[in-house]
């Protein structure tokens, strides 16, 4: 069974960004998205059948997550809503949208957010070791001041974005304008 949970896993994590934009889609054009019989609206309301079942954003709304199934109550009935298909997706947009999260659950990221984490992590190491001052004779990576000698840098992250990084270290901390996409 080990072999399949992984094969899903890997083809899961590989189409997480395609299943995402659909929804995402659906939300910029509709202001919800489908999850099975039920309409998640962004204003934290659910419908069901075009009558609303529960929302969200009440103060006295709770959810809970149970394997492949959402159950939410805002002072009334439970409801269960079957979150089978596209799993880490909905629970994505739960998390973004309505500010819901369970720890033990591993959320899955669109690459770009990922990216400009590492990216902000990178750059902030980058910064700290130009900007770190040695008493003696300067070194590789400077004595506080701008140099154009590249700093190379081995970091261990996730698979896909673990190798070789060159900086070049400067005295600025200023981020860049613009992120990597």
């Amino acid at each position: 069974m080990a072999p399949v949970w992984l094969l899903k896993e890997v083809v899961s994590e590989a189409t997480f960004e395609t299943r995402l934009a659909r929804y995402q889609h659906d939300i910029e054009s509709r202001r919800f998205f489908n999850v099975g019989k039920f309409q998640f609206h962004v204003d934290g309301s659910i419908y069901r059948r075009a009558r609303r079942v529960l929302n969200l954003k009440a103060p006295r709304a709770e959810a809970d997550l149970q394997p492949f199934t959402l159950v939410g109550s805002d002072g009334g009935k439970p409801i269960s809503i079957s979150i089978d298909v596209d799993q880490d997706c909905i629970l994505h947009l739960v998390r973004a949208h309505y500010s819901l999260y369970w720890q033990d659950f591993p959320y899955r990221q669109p690459r770009s957010q990922q990216q400009r984490a590492f990216f902000l992590a990178v750059v902030r190491l980058g910064a700290k070791m130009a900007n770190r001052t040695v008493p003696s004779r300067p070194t590789r990576f400077g004595n506080s001041r701008a140099t154009s000698e590249p700093i190379s840098i081995r970091l261990k992250t996730s698979h896909r974005y673990s190798g070789r990084l060159c900086l070049t270290a400067c005295q600025s901390t200023k981020l860049p304008e613009r992120w990597p996409t």
